[in-house]
């Protein structure tokens, strides 16, 4: 699966070059596009760090670090 997101990722991007020739519209919605791609890696990715944190405390493992808590 993450090779088919990572593929479209690169047409995604390549198409957003070939737009700067087509009006501004175009080039903003393969942006908007792009970014999107990038928060699902983003997200995806923090979701894998939290799942081995759980994983890793559930069979006895340090806790990998979280950060600090945004309200004390």
């Amino acid at each position: 699966m993450s090779v088919f997101a990572l593929s479209w990722l690169v047409i995604v991007v390549r198409l957003t070059l070939a737009s700067l020739r087509l009006p501004m519209a175009f080039t903003v919605l393969f942006a908007l596009i792009d970014l999107a791609l990038l928060l699902v890696f983003l997200f995806t990715g923090l979701g894998i760090y939290l799942f081995l944190d759980a994983m890793g405390v559930a069979t006895g493992g340090k806790p990998l670090p979280l950060g600090k808590p945004l309200l004390k």
